[in-house]
């Protein structure tokens, strides 16, 4: 019986001290964690290391070729993707992108004016300018019937062609005597020494005839038939205009070294 406990003792003396040794050995333990830390490495620089490309955008307001300074500033949101920024029109600024297509979107803090919207193919750095521009546009020729019974003139107002990527138009302006000599103005809003119009750029009046839509183009005459609820007698031609929003877009490709990496 003695001779049967020892042995058992023996065995179980062994067995506790392969146990020790498996769950203490620092080879082993190293070997295990290394491999989790090292893969777990290895996919996380597979997922991160991109190259990407900076793409700067400018964003120009003016009218008649002037900057306008008005307070508070007019700001613009340029949106690129997901990702949207804010900055004060005449200024620029930077995003990093990956390769690829990216809808460009630039509305300005003056409801009035219109939003630019472009698809954006980044496989360079990219220097990106968008220039909103208003006119006060000539007509070319004024048709006016008269109503003496309702005292409303039916106008027709056609412009000469207008370069440009893309053309709006509001409402046109008109001074005018009526029937008792008195001076008129149409529409009858409050006036802006600043701006040819107070009212939105309600009509695009361009055409594409390209795939291209940053070519620049001239485009037909247009006609605007509209009522004045007044007897026209005498248009004033010089100060009788068409209010015009144009906005046009450059993309150049530019050098930038010491590209990033994300």
């Amino acid at each position: 019986m003695r001779n049967k406990s020892t042995v058992y003792v023996s065995i179980l003396t062994f067995l506790l001290i392969l146990s020790f040794l498996f769950f203490s050995s620092p080879g082993l333990l190293t070997t295990s964690r290394s491999a989790v830390v090292v893969k777990y490495v290895e996919g996380a620089v597979g997922e991160s290391s991109r190259e990407v490309m900076p793409v700067i955008i400018k964003v120009i307001y003016q009218v008649e070729g002037r900057p306008i300074v008005k307070y508070p500033p007019v700001m613009a949101y340029i949106g690129v993707g997901i990702v949207t920024k804010r900055i004060v029109v005449n200024d620029e600024t930077l995003f990093y992108l990956t390769p690829g297509n990216y809808s460009l979107t630039v509305s300005l803090s003056d409801r009035r004016l219109a939003t630019f919207r472009e698809i954006l193919n980044v496989n360079a750095p990219l220097y990106v300018t968008v220039t909103y521009e208003e006119i006060k546009h000539k007509p070319l020729r004024v048709e006016v019937v008269k109503n003496q019974t309702t005292n409303i003139s039916r106008v027709s107002v056609t412009i000469s062609s207008i370069s440009g990527q893309r053309v709006y138009a509001s409402l046109p302006v008109l001074y005018f005597y009526d029937g008792r000599g008195i001076l008129l103005k149409y529409p009858d809003v409050p006036e802006s020494s600043d701006l040819p119009s107070v009212l939105p750029y309600y009509l695009r009046i361009d055409q594409q005839f390209s795939n291209d839509s940053s070519a620049m183009m001239t485009y037909s005459q247009h006609s605007f038939k509209f009522l004045v609820p007044a007897d026209v007698a005498y248009l004033i031609d010089e100060y009788s205009y068409v209010p015009i929003l144009i906005i046009n877009s450059t993309i150049n490709e530019v050098e930038i070294k010491n590209v990033q990496y994300h």
